[in-house]
């Protein structure tokens, strides 16, 4: 999310007051730290309980799937 455009494009889907689903892909390719009310956002919300527990339950019911198989 470097380029004004893609938080135009944010600003704007949310005057259009209807349900949105956005995918953030974290290639780790960063040229530099990540700075920024966005990020320090989503950093709080990857490192909190909740998502925590998400990715372990996930995890979890992905592997016992995969030897069912």
């Amino acid at each position: 999310m470097t380029a004004g455009m893609a938080y135009e494009g944010l600003n704007q889907a949310g005057h259009t007051e209807k349900d949105l689903i956005v995918i953030l892909n974290d290639n780790e390719m960063s040229i530099s730290a990540n700075v920024g009310a966005f990020s320090s956002f989503i950093s709080r919300k990857m490192s909190g309980k909740r998502f925590t527990n998400l990715k372990k339950r996930l995890e979890n019911f992905l592997k016992s799937g995969s030897r069912a198989g």
